[in-house]
């Protein structure tokens, strides 16, 4: 498949803090996940397979395509030379002709919408979430969130819970994904700081264990979607 197809789903967004951000449509014909197979290596094809739902096959299948190409730009090889292998908490990383390369990446979606996060050296994180109206936000919250921002949730109604809501849980997957140890952080100990949850689009943030690791964190949601990024400061 050439790279001409590929982009007609793809969407550059901006250089947010210095990494490439690009829109992955979700939405786009049910046969293009065929067409983006071509891209995929026969551990990708089979994992492809094993999907029982399209939307997931389609998920899958075009934010892998892109991100091949993405990369294959960016480090000059072949997509024959690029290779993914996932660290100890299976954060994945790119590899070129058996050698890992320094481009840290991170991909999320939430259909019908996909992101895909690219920078040189520095580690990065990305989520997307399409809201959903009829959730139990007080209950998911209570399980996930600080203190304070529990009490903000349970301060709000309608729309303005499920944006906070969406806001703060955006921003934590964005940096879970960017610190890369998953499941074993504990998100209640993340607590997104009050600028942040109080409407600012991008500042700074650095947790107490990281030693001294600081983080950018900015708002990349739209009327369509809730969105966010985290960059490590190198």
């Amino acid at each position: 498949m050439s790279s001409d197809y590929l982009s007609s789903w793809i969407q550059p967004i901006r250089h947010s803090s210095g990494a490439q951000v690009v829109y992955v449509d979700l939405d786009i014909s049910q046969h293009a996940d065929h067409e983006a197979l071509p891209w995929l290596d026969p551990m990708e094809v089979e994992r492809w397979n094993r999907y029982q739902v399209e939307r997931s096959k389609r998920e899958f299948s075009l934010c892998r395509a892109t991100l091949r190409q993405l990369l294959c730009k960016h480090l000059k090889c072949s997509n024959a030379q690029l290779y993914f292998a996932t660290e100890q908490h299976g954060k994945p990383y790119a590899m070129v002709d058996g050698k890992r390369v320094s481009i840290e990446f991170s991909v999320t979606h939430s259909d019908p919408h996909g992101l895909i996060m690219i920078a040189d050296h520095a580690r990065v994180g990305i989520d997307v979430e399409t809201p959903k109206a009829q959730r139990d936000y007080d209950a998911i919250a209570k399980m996930i969130f600080s203190p304070d921002e529990y009490a903000d949730i349970l301060s709000l109604t309608g729309q303005a819970k499920t944006d906070q809501f969406y806001r703060i849980w955006t921003f934590k997957e964005a940096l879970v994904k960017a610190v890369g140890d998953g499941l074993s952080r504990n998100l209640t100990k993340i607590e997104i700081p009050p600028s942040f949850r109080l409407g600012g689009q991008k500042g700074v943030i650095e947790f107490p264990e990281s030693s001294g690791t600081k983080w950018i964190l900015e708002d990349l949601s739209t009327q369509k979607y809730a969105a966010a990024s985290a960059m490590e400061i190198l």
